[in-house]
């Protein structure tokens, strides 16, 4: 119950009270690295587009994102970049500029979920190749068809391609 009391130079008083409910918020957030998939190799002329997303059921307070086991954070996403909906999830996306990372190293990526009240979680670590164009140059296998196979004009032909690495097939 919380009350108020009012008095006047008159002397007269009144007293208010209303009857209310305190809920207090012990459920962490969820969290999950969406984008890049672990794994995935990263060209090294290219920008890494993070994005992480997760259930909370209150109020997100921020999302950090963490490089290589680094006890601090490479970038925060406060509740202003981050995007809550209605039906409590929420995600946030970033940008990690090619200029922060080395050619030919594998980075791995967690992100930090912490709630208004304080919970946190972690995500599953996310690990992708950074590799050099030049050094590793895109290679393409078709795998459907198979070489010498025959079709009939005017049907459909599907193709399935194989690529090793992260590349725009055209």
């Amino acid at each position: 119950t919380v009350a108020a009391e009012v008095r006047d130079d008159g002397g007269m008083n009144d007293r208010a009270e209303a009857k209310i409910s305190i809920i207090a918020d012990d459920v962490p957030p969820t969290i999950a690295i969406i984008s890049p998939k672990d794994g995935d190799n990263i060209l090294s002329s290219r920008n890494i587009r993070l994005m992480a997303g997760g259930f909370e059921n209150i109020k997100m307070d921020r999302v950090g994102f963490y490089l290589d086991d680094s006890d601090t954070p490479f970038h925060i996403a406060d509740e202003n970049d981050i995007n809550d909906y209605s039906d409590n999830t929420y995600f946030t996306t970033l940008i990690y500029d090619k200029s922060d990372y080395p050619e030919d190293k594998e980075l791995t990526f967690v992100a930090v979920a912490t709630d208004k009240a304080g919970n946190s979680s972690q995500s599953a670590p996310v690990s992708v190749q950074i590799i050099d164009p030049e050094l590793n140059p895109v290679e393409i296998t078709i795998e459907l068809p198979g070489d010498n196979e025959s079709f009939l004009m005017g049907r459909q032909i599907d193709i399935l391609t194989r690529t090793p690495v992260n590349a725009r097939i055209n």
